[in-house]
């Protein structure tokens, strides 16, 4: 995927496990991100009324191969309770002995840092921030996200619609970051 044409034509070929397409609203950030580099493995514009009523983005990275193996095997079907009890724990000591982050995480922060640099008057709440769910998963998420449970509907609306704005920004930033 060495231009943008490629690889948004890729980008729109990707499907869930219900066949549905990338969302429109997010097509454009995981195609920049693709190109820079950095493998998308989720993604979403956001929604009012089913799911987040924020854009978000994750990755996955194959950094950390032995969390990777050992989250693998704690996922499996059939494991006791005391098997998953001891795949726990030797996921926390795995994730203990690891770096505080790895170099996708470090990719993500430095745009984040540059793109921020140019825009210093965005408040904090709107800024988009990389939360780690693991060591080797990373999600794309507006600082105010955390508190989306807390908002009625017209809250919703509004900061959905702010959350995007903000996202396409991003996007803008890191499609002049691919020439």
């Amino acid at each position: 995927m060495s231009t943008w044409n490629d690889a948004e034509a890729f980008v729109r070929r990707i499907t869930d496990g219900l066949g549905c397409p990338i969302d429109e609203g997010i097509v454009e950030t995981v195609v920049a991100f693709n190109l820079l580099g950095l493998r998308t493995c989720q993604s979403c514009e956001g929604h009012i009324v089913d799911g987040l009523p924020y854009p978000w983005v994750d990755f996955e990275t194959d950094e950390f191969p032995a969390f990777k193996q050992a989250l693998e095997e704690a996922s499996s079907d059939g494991l006791s309770a005391e098997a998953r009890e001891a795949q726990g724990a030797q996921l926390v000591a795995l994730a203990a002995a690891l770096p505080s982050r790895g170099l996708l995480y470090a990719r993500l922060e430095n745009l984040l840092d540059a793109y921020y640099q140019q825009h210093t008057a965005t408040p904090d709440e709107w800024r988009l921030i990389v939360r780690c769910s693991s060591p080797i998963l990373f999600r794309l998420m507006p600082w105010c996200g955390y508190q989306a449970r807390s908002w009625d509907d017209k809250a919703r609306a509004r900061n959905l619609r702010r959350t995007q704005a903000e996202m396409r920004d991003f996007t803008a930033f890191l499609k002049r970051s691919c020439r």
